[in-house]
């Protein structure tokens, strides 16, 4: 059996409460449709809190006020995957991972490290056994950045302030030297 809740047109249902207002749903689904048509769901699968939008190719939009005006602060991108955008900045504290994170899959990671002083982009050649093929440092304290294709042999290239450039190996010219 169903309830329904009617209003005429020009007539809106208002659910005021002095406490709180809560929705429990036995059937796992809470759906939001406008005109019969099925929009969005909060749903409960498996102990997961799922936000769904219904339509085909139809983004979740989230936006807020700043400062007196309307924004969008995130766009999720059906019709792309799930493509994120955010309109500002995003603050990620410690680490940005890009790429696979099982066993053979390739992968970058942007990391301050625990120094906070350093700065790293690491390459995995292999994400899950978490071993850092290479990397690119910036040293703060130091000034410095340092390019590492082996993580385990030291910096093969090392740039400071002041421009000067320290190989750790031979360097090989194939074409004119200009001193």
């Amino acid at each position: 059996d169903n309830l329904l809740i009617q209003s005429s047109a020009g007539e809106n249902i208002v659910l005021d409460s002095a406490d709180d207002i809560i929705l429990d749903a036995d059937g796992a689904d809470v759906v939001f449709k406008d005109a019969g048509t099925a929009i969005g769901r909060f749903k409960n699968t498996g102990g997961n809190f799922v936000i769904k939008s219904e339509g085909s190719d139809d983004n979740i939009i989230f936006k807020g006020n700043d400062g007196g005006s309307e924004i969008t602060a995130l766009t999720l991108d059906m019709s792309e995957g799930g493509n994120a955008t955010f309109t500002g900045q995003v603050n990620v504290p410690e680490r940005i991972h890009i790429g696979g994170a099982t066993s053979g899959t390739k992968a970058l990671s942007f990391e301050s490290t625990t120094n906070a002083q350093n700065y790293d982009i690491d390459y995995y050649n292999n994400a899950g056994t978490d071993t850092i093929q290479g990397k690119i440092r910036y040293l703060e304290g130091a000034g410095s950045i340092e390019l590492h294709p082996n993580w385990g042999a030291g910096a093969a290239l090392a740039l400071d302030w002041s421009n000067n450039a320290t190989f750790a190996g031979a360097v090989t010219v194939s074409s004119d030297l200009t001193m």
